[in-house]
C-alpha cells in the first residue's frame, strides 16, 4: 500500500513540474535524489558504476497512463564519479535531462524513469547510461494494455505550412456513473488548448453545454472536452504533452506535429530495405504519401536517384497519374532488386508531382547466405485424442518437443538479437541464458532453442496449427514457420454449393455434413470427389477399396499436382500419373487436390423396364505421411483412415444433339454497301467468321446441368 501511494505521489510530482522541450525534443520533468550508501556497503565491482536493478520492469498499464519506477546509479568508489547522459531507443521510456551529473564517492543517484505506453502489447527498450570511459546498458520492459476511456493519439499530425490546426480531445466513461474531469493542462509554448463552443452560464440554449457541465461525462458517453490549437509559419516537428486529471486517474497524451514545406508528405522518412540475402530476390517496402495541403496533387512519375554501382531494379507499384484530394492519403509499394552476391545500396526515390518534386532516402544491402535448420525441427504430429496408454509410455512426451540447431551459411558473423514465438500451442524454451547476443561465425552451428507442442485437450478441433518463430539478427530478421498438423485429408464433393468437406479422416472424426442421393446416367456410372491434402507434407494413398466387387474407386492427380510432383521427384511420377488401387499408391503433394473417381461396372446395369435404381457403397481410405514414416514413436508414424458411405442412383435416360455432324457456314461482319466502302480505301482484310448452332435433347426424367464444353479441333472458334 505505501508503495503503491508511493507511485501515486511522484506520478502527481510529475503532472506538477509538466514537461521540458531540450534540443527539439520534450522530456518530461521529474525529480532526481541523492542517497549516500550505508557504511557496511560493499559492492562486487569497486572500480566502476552500478547499476540497480539490473532489468527494469514496469506493470501492465493502460494506453496513456504513466507509471514511474527508479533505477539506482551507484559510485561505490571512493572518488567521484560522472554520468555523462542517458540516452533510450523507445520514446515511450522517459528520463528527465541529464547532463554531466556528479556522483560523490559512496554515493547514489535515485534517478526516476517514466514509462508511456501509447499502444497495446509488449515494449522493450534498452537504456543507456554514458560515462566518460563507456556506457552501461540498461533492460527495460513493459507493456500496455487497451485504454478504456478510449483517447486518441495526437502524435499522426501532418499539416503544411501556415495551416490552422485544431485536434478535438474526446474521452469516453465507461462506467455506470457520473465521471468528473476535474484539471487539463499543458506546459508547451506552441499549442494552447481551448474549451470547445460552449454557453454561459445563463443561456437559454439547451443544445449547447454549459461552461459548469463540459467535464461531467455521463455513463456510457463520449464528450469533446478541450480543443488543442496549433499553427505555425515555420517548418519542423513540434513534440510535446497533454496532461488530463480525472477523479481518479492520471493520462499523459503525446502530442507530435509535423509541419511540411512541400504540399505531400511521405512515411516512413526513409525506406530501409534491410539485407537483402539471396541473389536477385525482391523486397518491398510500403510508402505512404499524403496530401496536407489543400489543392489536389497529381503524381506523375518517379525517378531511382542510385548512389551505388551495383545493376538494381527500382519499381514503384502505383497508378500512373493518381490524384491524391486535399487531406487524403494513398499507399505505394517501393520494390527493389539487385543482380549481385554482395552489394551496399542507397540512394533516393524521386517523386515528381504537378507541386513540387519529393525526395525519400533509401538504403539497403545484399549479402548471399541464410541461417540454415532442420525441418524436422519445426514439424509436429499432432497426438491423437484418445490412445493407448502402453503407447503413451513408450513415446512419453519427446514427440511433442523440438530443438532448433541453427547454421550460419553467411560469409560474415551473425549476432542473434532477439528470438520470439508468439502463440499460444507452443513454448518458446531457451537453451541458454547468453542467446541473446550471441555471435555464430560462418559455418558455426549453435543449438538455439527447443520448442514444444503444448498439450490439446478434447475441445480441440483444428488439424492445423500454423506459428511462425521470429529471429531478429544484425542481418536480417528470419521467419521460419512452424507446423503442427494431424494428417487427415478431406473428401468434397464438387456438385455440391457447400464448401465444408463432405468426410474427414484422422482420430476419432467423422464429418458427413451431407448425404445427398448422387444420380448417374447408365451411360456413365461414374462419380467424381475431390480428396484434399490440407498437411504441409506429402501424403501417401496405400489402401483404397469399396464394399462391393462392383465398384471401383481409384485416385488421380490433376495435371498441375503431377507437375508439381514430377519437379520434386526428378521428372518421375510413377503410379501418380494414373489410378491407384489396392495394390498401389498415389502420392498427393502438400496442399495438394486429387480426384477421387468411383466407376461403377455392368453389374449395376438397370434392369430391362426400370428407370432407375437406388443404392450406397462404402469406400474405404488409408493413407501414411511418408515425412514421419521412420520416426519411432507411433503416434507420429500412425498411418490416418476413412471409411465413408456414398448414395447413388442409375437414372435411364440419354442425351441427344443434333446435327450429329457440325458444319460452319461463313458469315460476313459487315455489310456489302460497308464492305465496298472499305475495299475503296484498301484496309486489311478481315477474317472470316463461322457460326453453328447445337440442340442438345434430355431423354432424362431429371434434368441435368451442362457442366463444360471443350473442343478437340485447334481452328475450332
Amino acid at each position: 500500500m505505501q508503495a503503491m501511494l508511493l507511485a501515486v505521489a511522484r506520478i502527481l510530482l510529475l503532472l506538477i513540474l509538466g514537461t521540458r522541450v531540450s534540443d527539439g525534443k520534450a522530456t518530461l520533468l521529474m525529480e532526481r535524489t541523492l542517497h549516500k550508501l550505508a557504511d557496511d556497503y560493499e559492492s562486487l565491482s569497486a572500480e566502476a558504476l552500478v547499476l540497480s536493478p539490473s532489468v527494469l520492469s514496469f506493470p501492465n498499464s493502460p494506453i496513456y497512463v504513466p507509471v514511474v519506477k527508479e533505477v539506482d546509479v551507484i559510485n561505490p568508489t571512493r572518488k567521484p564519479m560522472r554520468l555523462s547522459a542517458v540516452t533510450m531507443n523507445r520514446t515511450e521510456f522517459q528520463v528527465s535531462h541529464l547532463k554531466d551529473l556528479k556522483i560523490p564517492p559512496r554515493h547514489l543517484y535515485r534517478i526516476p524513469i517514466l514509462f508511456l505506453p501509447t499502444e497495446p502489447g509488449k515494449i522493450e527498450a534498452d537504456l543507456s547510461f554514458k560515462f566518460p570511459k563507456g556506457e552501461k546498458l540498461l533492460r527495460a520492459r513493459g507493456a500496455g494494455s487497451s485504454n478504456i476511456f478510449k483517447l486518441k493519439s495526437l502524435s499522426n499530425i501532418t499539416i503544411h505550412i501556415d495551416t490552422q490546426v485544431v485536434a478535438p480531445i474526446r474521452i469516453y466513461n465507461p462506467k455506470k456513473t457520473l465521471y468528473l474531469v476535474k484539471e487539463v493542462f499543458t506546459t508547451e509554448k506552441f499549442f494552447h488548448l481551448s474549451l470547445p463552443n460552449v454557453a454561459p452560464r445563463n443561456s437559454k440554449n439547451k443544445n449547447q453545454p454549459s461552461t459548469s457541465k463540459l467535464w461531467e461525462i455521463r455513463p456510457k458517453e463520449t464528450k469533446r472536452i478541450i480543443d488543442l490549437n496549433f499553427h505555425s509559419k515555420v517548418p519542423g516537428i513540434f513534440v510535446g504533452y497533454v496532461h488530463l486529471k480525472t477523479e481518479d486517474s492520471n493520462m499523459i497524451i503525446p502530442v507530435q506535429i509535423n509541419v511540411l514545406k512541400e504540399s505531400v508528405a511521405h512515411r516512413p522518412a526513409r525506406i530501409n530495405f534491410g539485407i537483402l540475402t539471396f541473389k536477385r530476390q525482391v523486397r518491398g517496402r510500403v510508402v505512404e504519401l499524403s496530401n496536407v495541403g489543400t489543392a489536389p496533387v497529381q503524381i506523375y512519375g518517379f525517378e531511382d536517384i542510385a548512389r551505388h554501382r551495383c545493376k538494381s531494379s527500382l519499381k514503384m507499384e502505383w497508378t500512373h497519374g493518381m490524384i491524391i484530394q486535399p487531406q487524403s492519403r494513398i499507399s505505394a509499394r517501393a520494390l527493389l532488386q539487385c543482380d549481385q552476391d554482395e552489394a551496399i545500396l542507397s540512394g533516393s526515390i524521386r517523386i515528381l508531382t504537378n507541386k513540387s518534386n519529393i525526395t525519400i532516402p533509401y538504403s539497403g544491402s545484399v549479402l548471399q547466405g541464410t541461417l540454415a535448420y532442420s525441418r524436422n525441427s519445426v514439424v509436429f504430429r499432432i497426438p491423437p485424442l484418445k490412445s493407448k496408454a502402453s503407447s503413451r509410455s513408450a513415446c512419453g512426451s519427446s514427440h511433442l518437443e523440438n530443438s532448433l540447431v541453427l547454421t550460419n551459411r553467411f560469409s560474415r558473423t551473425v549476432s542473434i538479437l532477439n528470438v520470439s514465438l508468439e502463440h499460444r500451442s507452443f513454448k518458446l524454451i531457451m537453451t541458454s541464458k547468453a542467446t541473446r547476443g550471441k555471435a555464430l561465425r560462418p559455418g558455426e552451428q549453435w543449438p538455439l532453442c527447443k520448442i514444444r507442442l503444448k498439450p490439446v485437450g478434447e475441445d480441440r478441433q483444428a488439424s492445423l496449427i500454423s506459428a511462425s518463430l521470429r529471429v531478429i539478427t544484425n542481418i536480417s530478421t528470419f521467419n521460419m514457420p512452424i507446423r503442427a498438423f494431424d494428417g487427415s485429408f478431406e473428401v468434397f464433393d464438387p456438385a455440391a454449393s457447400a464448401v465444408k468437406p463432405l468426410y474427414v479422416s484422422g482420430d476419432d472424426k467423422r464429418i458427413t455434413t451431407s448425404s445427398k442421393l448422387r444420380k448417374l446416367a447408365v451411360s456413365t456410372g461414374t462419380m467424381r470427389f475431390v480428396v484434399r491434402n490440407p498437411n504441409p507434407v506429402e501424403l501417401r494413398i496405400t489402401h483404397l477399396k469399396s464394399s462391393a466387387a462392383s465398384v471401383r474407386p481409384r485416385v488421380i492427380l490433376s495435371p498441375a499436382a503431377a507437375k508439381k510432383l514430377s519437379s520434386r521427384k526428378g521428372g518421375r511420377t510413377g503410379a501418380n500419373a494414373g489410378a491407384a488401387s489396392s495394390s498401389s499408391a498415389v502420392i498427393i503433394p502438400a496442399s495438394t487436390n486429387a480426384t477421387l473417381l468411383i466407376n461403377l461396372t455392368e453389374a449395376h446395369r438397370l434392369s430391362k423396364g426400370a428407370s432407375s435404381s437406388s443404392s450406397s457403397v462404402r469406400v474405404t481410405m488409408k493413407a501414411e505421411l511418408p515425412f514421419f514414416k521412420e520416426h519411432p514413436c507411433p503416434h507420429v508414424a500412425r498411418p490416418t483412415r476413412l471409411s465413408f458411405p456414398i448414395r447413388y442412383a442409375m437414372v435411364a435416360g440419354s442425351v441427344e444433339w443434333s446435327p450429329p455432324v457440325i458444319s460452319f457456314s461463313q458469315a460476313y461482319t459487315k455489310s456489302a454497301a460497308a464492305a465496298a466502302a472499305a475495299a475503296a480505301s484498301n484496309p486489311p482484310p478481315l477474317p472470316p467468321r463461322y457460326t453453328s448452332s447445337i440442340f442438345i435433347t434430355n431423354h432424362y426424367d431429371t434434368e441435368i446441368k451442362l457442366l463444360s464444353v471443350s473442343r478437340s479441333c485447334d481452328q475450332a472458334g
